[in-house]
């Protein structure tokens, strides 16, 4: 299945619009401008037009090597995030991605 969506906010500039392809839209954020992408073995979550982060199912690892934004970009983002996890991560959550994000990011 393909999606895409027109996301109105680039690398924090507001309308100036793109359209963004995905594999899949979110289920619990069905009409929001964000989506994931499969890249070999790891699920990618898009929000907006940036990579957040990605999450391999197999290892369960979690790779921000690829970021282009912080989980925390955005209160919207925030969401998205929320709403990769419940679909893809149980157990994990916006709190603790965030945490991970600036603890991989400090060293």
């Amino acid at each position: 299945m393909s999606y895409s969506y027109t996301a109105n906010c680039i690398y924090g500039y507001f309308g100036k619009k793109v359209n963004v392809f995905c594999h899949g839209k979110l289920d619990y954020i069905p009409y929001g401008q964000c989506g994931y992408i499969t890249d070999g073995d790891w699920i990618v979550l898009i929000s907006y037009e940036s990579e957040i982060f990605r999450y391999n199912p197999a290892t369960n690892d979690i790779s921000f090597e690829y970021s282009q934004a912080s989980p925390d970009y955005s209160r919207t983002t925030a969401r998205h995030v929320s709403a990769f996890c419940k679909q893809f991560i149980p157990g994990m959550n916006y709190h603790a991605i965030k945490k991970l994000y600036y603890e991989r990011r400090i060293k």
